[in-house]
């Protein structure tokens, strides 16, 4: 072999050498590459799958809200129901308290009215009996003829 070929073998062999030492870099390189791209594959899937439960959260927080403005609405209603009672019951009250505030009053105007019926009765009758006592004796007396 010559020198030229000696030195050309021997820097092949070095281009080989520095070849295989990249090559080996390059590999390890794109094992770190497949590692971060399946990182980020799992961090998009869970990205994806965080998505998906916010949208059901957020789906579960609609029909709370749905549930809170019908039983809202509910109560409201319950509400007004109980007022309109409650009224109707203090309604029912107060005509009672005033029917038994005014039966004194309606049994004592009902006595009085009684009481000067009765005496006028016997102011007209002793004045009738008068009368006619008189004319008996008048006429039992002589003083009137017929």
């Amino acid at each position: 072999m010559t020198e030229d070929e000696k030195v050309m073998l021997v820097e092949t062999e070095q281009r080989s050498k520095s070849n295989t030492y990249q090559i080996n870099e390059i590999k390890s390189d794109i094992k770190e590459i497949k590692e971060d791209q399946k990182a980020i594959y799992q961090l998009t899937t869970s990205v994806k799958l965080i998505a998906q439960n916010i949208v059901h959260i957020q789906e579960d927080v609609n029909e709370i809200k749905q549930g809170q403005t019908d039983l809202s609405a509910k109560v409201d209603t319950q509400i007004k129901d109980i007022k309109s009672d409650v009224e109707v019951r203090v309604n029912n009250v107060k005509d009672k308290v005033n029917h038994i505030e005014k039966a004194p009053y309606d049994e004592y105007i009902k006595t009085k009215h009684e009481v000067k019926v009765k005496v006028l009765v016997g102011v007209v009758s002793t004045i009738a009996l008068g009368a006619i006592s008189t004319l008996i004796a008048l006429f039992s007396n002589g003083n009137i003829k017929l």
